[in-house]
């Protein structure tokens, strides 16, 4: 984690580099023209992928199983949008990768070996929880209120 912010501004140094040599090479309009078109394309995707990911999470619940909703795959593709939408050749380039199925299967592979899912042992705890104990009790309704004392530090 340490290597972060290091790695963090090291991608900002390289886009801002590759934004210089681009503009040298194709000139700043296509830069730019380039840069927005790939913002309006991560849109889109976010968008195409927002209404799939619902479809098919109505469809799941219809038919009762949730098992054919691949919400890492749905995740992904969500970052790829984000990805485009970020000003950047090197980002623009990493959301094109991830909207790849096959480099998507193999990040879900390499996360889902890294990640412990612990969703199970919730669920089972939570069905295997006692109720809370009841306390039994007695209720009384004062009609008056009760005299105030006046050696009271807490009267009004």
């Amino acid at each position: 984690m340490r290597l972060f912010p290091l790695i963090l501004i090291g991608g900002i140094a390289a886009e801002i580099w590759i934004f210089i040599k681009a503009g040298e090479a194709f000139g700043a309009f296509a830069v730019i023209l380039a840069v927005v078109a790939a913002m309006f394309a991560g849109a889109a995707v976010i968008r195409r992928e927002g209404i799939r990911t619902l479809n098919g999470l109505r469809d799941a619940l219809n038919g009762g199983s949730l098992q054919d909703v691949n919400a890492a795959d749905a995740a992904l593709v969500y970052v790829a949008g984000l990805l485009l939408i970020l000003p950047g050749f090197l980002s623009d380039l990493a959301g094109i990768a991830l909207l790849i199925p096959p480099v998507r299967r193999l990040l879900v592979g390499r996360l889902r070996a890294r990640v412990a899912v612990g969703e199970t042992r919730f669920w089972t705890e939570a069905r295997h929880r006692q109720a809370p104990p009841v306390i039994e009790g007695e209720a009384v309704e004062v009609a008056t209120p009760a005299a105030a004392d006046q050696n009271s530090p807490w009267k009004a």
